[in-house]
């Protein structure tokens, strides 16, 4: 557990600071979007329930019924079909563009609604703690932590950026600027904090085997290391 593992860890999210407090000092003229002005009007109307459902980290309860209420008012048509097509494959492709549209919207949704001012200001300060607080757990590990890491944290050194790290951006996005809203750093370490809770408990029972032999054998090699150490108090003194 030395330097390099410590350096691909914090790397990915590194570079998310890195990127996130780059200036850009170019002005860029924003792209036209692929919406009319009609649904771009429309998909504002979700902004606040979007933005709730971000908080939790869980829109189950959100995309169906906005796709639902897109269809009635823009129903999924083909376009482009020289031959026509029986009622299977009409299915067939009505699913697929079904499919399209859906990505692209929730891409859409994502890119508007995640990259406020309030979202950037909160990747920021949570990346930061995030980068603290997983580089603790790394650190002492070799140098003077008194004990071997659990699971749970052997867990965050291995699956942290791939995992744990999109559901933790995923609320702190969600952050507002309230008056009465917590301190951005503490608030970061307590979404950490529950995220990794949160993706340990739900990961699978292959990944949680893996991880706790890991932590095992870990703990071994840190005991055979100890025992290859010898006791200063053992060694006798020569005269």
């Amino acid at each position: 557990m030395g330097q390099p593992f410590l350096g691909v860890l914090i790397a990915p999210v590194a570079e998310a600071i890195k990127h996130l407090t780059r200036r850009d000092k170019s002005v860029k003229m924003a792209p036209r979007s692929w919406l009319s002005e009609e649904q771009q009007t429309f998909v504002l109307t979700y902004h606040e329930s979007f933005l709730e459902c971000k908080k939790k980290g869980n829109y189950n309860c959100f995309w169906p019924p906005f796709f639902e209420k897109w269809e009635e008012c823009w129903p999924i048509t083909l376009e482009g079909s020289l031959e026509p097509l029986d009622e299977n494959a009409r299915l067939e492709q009505m699913a697929k563009a079904r499919d399209a549209l859906q990505t692209r919207l929730m891409v859409k949704l994502r890119n508007d609604f995640g990259n406020s001012k309030i979202g950037r200001r909160a990747n920021a300060a949570g990346n930061t703690i995030v980068s603290k607080l997983i580089g603790d757990i790394t650190i002492k590990s070799g140098k003077k932590k008194s004990r071997p890491l659990n699971a749970t944290e052997v867990y965050a050194k291995k699956y942290y950026a791939s995992r744990v790290q999109p559901a933790v951006k995923e609320e702190l996005d969600a952050m507002k600027n309230a008056v009465d809203a917590p301190e951005p750093k503490k608030r970061a370490i307590q979404v950490v904090r529950k995220q990794l809770a949160s993706c340990w408990e739900n990961e699978s029972a292959q990944v949680k085997e893996e991880v706790t032999k890991l932590a095992q054998e870990m703990k071994e090699k840190r005991e055979k290391e100890k025992e290859a150490i010898p006791d200063k108090k053992e060694v006798p003194k020569e005269l």
